[in-house]
């Protein structure tokens, strides 16, 4: 037998077993990332989808962001962020236990106090309401900082309810809000 053909049927397999690898880890690699994307929510302001209160752009600031090119002016006139509105069942296949978020907020000046708030709610009805403080004593000026919490969805929540994500500043100052995320867990 001829050793050209040998090493390309050496060749060949080898080519084989590793292209196999390769299919294999990509397409775990790809369930892991539609897992993600189905269980993790993420805006930088530079997008909108399931978002909804940006009045034109006139509280959409362009000048100062923690990421990308903008950020989400509150203040005196304009108390709330913009809301992420969804209904719970459509955040995840399986039941709901667990969301945990994320905001980064900058304040402006002092004295500044706000929350980042969660709230499962259908029109008027308030199911649960969290609400993750920006203390007055915990704020810095000028400097970005994260507010984070985890809430516990309760069992039995009413199929018609709504999660609603949104920043609200409770004091005069500005304050500058960029970088909502959250993450669903079962």
């Amino acid at each position: 037998m001829n050793t050209r053909y040998i090493n390309a049927e050496k060749l060949t397999e080898r080519s084989m077993i590793l292209l196999f690898i390769l299919l294999f880890f990509n397409a775990c690699n790809d369930q892991q990332s539609k897992t993600n994307l189905r269980n993790e929510f993420h805006n930088d302001l530079e997008s909108y989808d399931g978002w909804q209160g940006i009045s034109g752009y006139y509280y959409l600031n362009s000048s100062d962001a923690h990421s990308g090119q903008h950020s989400n002016q509150t203040d005196s006139s304009n108390i709330y962020s913009i809301t992420f509105s969804k209904p719970v069942k459509e955040l995840s296949a399986s039941p709901v236990k667990k969301i945990n978020i994320s905001l980064w907020v900058k304040c402006l000046g002092t004295p500044a106090s706000g929350a980042y708030i969660l709230s499962l709610e259908n029109g008027p009805e308030t199911y649960k309401y969290f609400s993750f403080e920006l203390k007055e004593s915990n704020a810095i000026v000028n400097e970005w900082m994260q507010l984070k919490g985890t809430a516990e969805i309760p069992s039995g929540l009413p199929k018609d309810a709504n999660a609603k994500i949104y920043f609200w500043n409770k004091g005069k100052t500005v304050i500058l809000v960029d970088d909502f995320d959250f993450i669903v867990e079962n």
